[in-house]
């Protein structure tokens, strides 16, 4: 019998082809557990704004690891690459950091269970549940640990650590990418060929080779925020998401909830296991808000009816101030819906362009920073000191306040109360 050796090859539409080994990488991508991320959104909700935004956390997962790959090349052609007994370990960590996310990705992360998805990504590795962890230890006994230690920012692999999770990072620089063409967004993007062949390592972290590109990134991920991940729809079709699973789960503990798929019903209750989680996936929830939609209880069918068939939450930006919360709920309560709490939504999303840390906070939490290579000294500093631009922005947190509204004469009254 002839053994295949051959690597399994992917056409990426954001990297080309993606070549997999098939006696370590391959096997984890063929296992349930990693196959469930085709059935998990990237964007959660975000294909309700931008409709090209379906792809899934499977095809994310592929970008990161050929990324890690690629910056592992780099890396040993300049023989930069300081955590060669660990490229294994690293690649796969790379492959699976996003396996623990749940439906609909961080719309109803912590809401299903109180734990997050990095939680559930290393018991999914190191539990002996599940199938990934089987296949990590037939390839090595010590594999299933080195992985979740690189995940977890482990002391002995920093680096892989870093390339996977930081300001800088495999990660980010595939989902900036992939997000912004599957949403049809130029911004979002930036040379990332030009950073594989330029990047150099310094601090234990990855660094740029030239200030452009390090000014590129930062602004990229900082219009790719508002644009597509902070979207006024999308967070609104988000909030609506949560207040139907919350309505739910009150239902559920007054006995009061009629129907419900039999997966998601170990949600309902105060502890789910990891092969319940790892049962569900977007249909899950989505069939849950189909029956959901003909629900009894008039609040549930009516925002999963809503959900369902695209009928979003009306949206005023405002300011901030102390009453917003009651005038709001005494808008809707007059125009006939009596259960405020579910017809009122606040969101203040946040974010900064950069946040850049002193050397004194470095030494107290050891965060990465951005480093670039400054071409007058020949010397990696942090960003900041050399780039005007990022320094009119580093450190200053832009928030918004939105409110959101079930209708439009509820949008209107409340516009005028607000004058």
């Amino acid at each position: 019998m002839v053994v295949a050796t051959q690597p399994k090859i992917f056409r990426d539409p954001v990297h080309g082809f993606i070549s997999l080994p098939r006696d370590t990488v391959l096997r984890i991508v063929d296992t349930k557990e990693f196959q469930r991320l085709r059935r998990i959104r990237q964007l959660g909700t975000t294909s309700l704004t931008y409709h090209g935004g379906e792809h899934s956390r499977f095809a994310h997962s592929l970008g990161v690891y050929h990324l890690f790959r690629s910056i592992i090349d780099r890396l040993e052609s300049i023989d930069r690459c300081p955590c060669s007994e660990e490229i294994l370990a690293g690649e796969l960590a790379a492959l699976l950091h996003d396996v623990g996310h749940g439906p609909f990705s961080h719309a109803l992360e912590g809401k299903l269970t109180g734990k997050g998805h990095e939680e559930w990504t290393i018991e999914a590795i190191t539990s002996e549940e599940s199938g990934i962890f089987s296949v990590l230890r037939e390839i090595d006994s010590s594999l299933p640990e080195r992985v979740a230690s690189i995940i977890r920012g482990g002391p002995t692999s920093m680096l892989c650590h870093h390339i996977i999770s930081s300001q800088f990072d495999a990660d980010r620089m595939d989902y900036l990418l992939r997000d912004a063409l599957a949403t049809g967004n130029s911004i979002g993007r930036f040379d990332v060929d030009r950073v594989l062949a330029t990047l150099d390592v310094q601090q234990n972290q990855l660094a740029f080779g030239d200030q452009y590109l390090a000014e590129q990134f930062i602004f990229a991920r900082y219009f790719a925020y508002w644009q597509i991940y902070f979207h006024k729809t999308t967070r609104g079709f988000d909030i609506l998401l949560q207040a139907i699973w919350k309505r739910a789960k009150w239902l559920s503990a007054e006995e009061k909830l009629d129907v419900c798929p039999n997966s998601m019903k170990p949600f309902l209750g105060d502890k789910v296991s990891l092969s319940e989680y790892l049962a569900v996936d977007d249909q899950d929830v989505i069939q849950a808000v189909k029956e959901w939609a003909g629900s009894e209880d008039k609040v549930l069918s009516d925002l999963s009816g809503r959900f369902l068939y695209r009928r979003p939450f009306k949206c005023v930006e405002t300011t901030s101030r102390p009453d917003i919360s009651e005038i709001a709920k005494e808008v809707v309560y007059k125009q006939g819906y009596k259960e405020t709490d579910y017809y009122v939504f606040l969101d203040t999303p946040s974010t900064v362009p950069y946040s850049y840390y002193t050397v004194v906070e470095e030494e107290e939490d050891e965060r990465p920073l951005i480093l670039v290579l400054d071409r007058s000294t020949g010397k990696y500093v942090e960003i900041s000191t050399i780039s005007a631009a990022v320094r009119s922005v580093a450190g200053q947190r832009i928030t918004k306040v939105r409110v959101y509204l079930p209708d439009e004469d509820c949008r209107r009254i409340f516009r005028e109360k607000l004058k």
